[in-house]
């Protein structure tokens, strides 16, 4: 089995930018609450597709071409830092996308792959497509006054670079977990537009 996602790259800007202002973040005592992202690996995860044999490879790589064939070039910009499910209870810390006038173009690739997935087999998101870099998960067990050193350092965070940048493609992703956190490696990779 392979622990397998769908996604788009973030070229080395945009890595950076977002490495700045986590290094910021990091500052906060609120920071200290947080398990920060390796951001060499940061990613848009269009789709987790979880534990998968490894004889879908074929199957998934298909899909991908359709759909990326399909698709166009994307123009995303990094945005504001926010977390889920909220600030008051934040588990998952993350730097927003803005695909500006690509939004739409975001969006079907997005219903694309979900409906051609499904019909591969995998089960359907049942959360609306939100656009976001993890940049951190928050530790487990924390006291209400740490969790609220975590929101106070959401109330007020550095300005996120404004980063532009095009997605020229998606990859399928292996995540491998480790102690250490996951190692991602690329299964394949697709051009949008390739048709």
């Amino acid at each position: 089995m392979m622990r397998l996602f769908v996604s788009i790259d973030l070229p080395a800007a945009a890595r950076l930018a977002l490495d700045t202002m986590v290094q910021s973040l990091r500052q906060h005592p609120g920071g200290r609450h947080v398990r920060w992202a390796n951001l060499e690996q940061a990613h848009l995860t269009l789709k987790f597709l979880g534990d998968t044999p490894e004889s879908t490879v074929p199957a998934l790589e298909r899909a991908l071409e359709a759909v990326g064939g399909g698709g166009t070039l994307l123009t995303m910009t990094l945005t504001g830092v926010g977390a889920f499910p909220n600030r008051r209870r934040p588990r998952v810390i993350w730097a927003g996308l803005d695909a500006g006038g690509t939004a739409s173009d975001l969006a079907r690739l997005h219903a694309a792959l979900e409906h051609d997935l499904v019909h591969l087999g995998f089960e359907a998101d049942q959360r609306p497509f939100s656009p976001h870099i993890t940049l951190g998960r928050v530790r487990q067990g924390l006291r209400p006054a740490e969790v609220a050193q975590v929101g106070g350092m959401l109330a007020n965070p550095p300005p996120v670079p404004s980063v532009a940048f095009e997605a020229s493609s998606l990859r399928l992703m292996e995540s491998d977990l480790r102690p250490e956190g996951p190692i991602h490696c690329v299964v394949c990779e697709v051009p949008l537009g390739a048709r």
